[in-house]
């Protein structure tokens, strides 16, 4: 199946900048067929599907208290700290600081 490669590219390439783009290039697919398909098939956006799967990584790597917040975000793909802070905010409501000190 189309999508089952394209969820795996995601957990493979999370930490990297990628984008739908890159994956059809790999896949040598047109984009816009498979974003209609992924959607289709998860009921989420290639985009929203990938923020997902960084914050659940950067999630995990906050738990334990030896990891910068910059760290955590850089090993989870996000291009700056600043970038990772207004999506985990975004989603979770609180800063990463707030969340790791609730945990």
């Amino acid at each position: 199946k189309l999508v089952d490669v394209m969820l795996d590219f995601v957990h493979q390439h999370y930490h990297r900048p990628i984008g739908l783009g890159d994956l059809a290039s790999a896949m040598k697919m047109n984009a816009s067929y498979l974003s209609a398909l992924f959607s289709q098939e998860t009921g989420v956006t290639f985009h929203h599907f990938l923020e997902e799967v960084r914050l659940s990584k950067a999630k995990a790597l906050l738990r334990d208290p030896r990891n910068r917040v910059g760290e955590a975000a850089s090993a989870a793909g996000y291009a700056s700290p600043d970038a990772f802070r207004h999506a985990f905010k975004a989603h979770e409501g609180l800063s990463p600081e707030t969340w790791r000190a609730g945990q």
